[in-house]
């Protein structure tokens, strides 16, 4: 990443910290951290990932979400008010193998689909997961749709803290 890259999302994260406060980050587990900022570290590892689908059915609370367990999923889910265009219904969330995996999720609301949040890179360093992602409007899709602004993630297990990282 370049200097100049590295400048406009420091300039672009002060612009953003008033969004913040409005955003109403909820997190299911514990070590859950959010930063908006740039994301110059040389340092950390690759972590393998999964987009996972079926999760589609329900609006989850906005924020940033962390799942080690199916009832923390299911009371989330629960909670959650049904999407209709979603796909499975019920309010029991799919299963999912939390023995190997944890699950995270970035949920931004109901809007364009061209707003929808965009993973940049899953990291680790040290003892932390960092999930980096951006946000905004995606010039390569029309803004004409509406949908889910979030995505779910199948990480290997992780124990740790998980950091979300929102680089806009």
């Amino acid at each position: 990443m370049g200097r100049a890259e590295v400048d406009l999302g420091r300039r672009a994260a002060a612009g953003s910290l008033a969004l913040l406060g409005t955003l109403g980050l909820a997190a299911c587990g514990g070590g859950v951290t959010v930063v908006i900022g740039d994301d110059d570290h040389h340092d950390d590892v690759t972590v393998s990932f999964n987009f996972v689908a079926g999760y589609d059915a329900r609006v989850l609370p906005e924020g940033n979400h962390v799942f080690r367990s199916q009832a923390d999923l299911n009371r989330v889910w629960a909670a959650s008010p049904p999407f209709p265009e979603g796909g499975a219904s019920g309010s029991t969330a799919p299963l999912f193998d939390f023995a190997n995996f944890t699950l995270v999720a970035v949920a931004l609301g109901v809007g364009l689909l061209c707003e929808r949040p965009r993973l940049t890179s899953v990291r680790a360093s040290g003892g932390t997961l960092i999930i980096s992602y951006r946000t905004g409007r995606d010039p390569t899709l029309a803004c004409v749709s509406e949908g889910l602004l979030q995505f779910f993630l199948s990480v290997p297990f992780w124990p740790g803290d998980i950091l979300f990282r929102r680089l806009d």
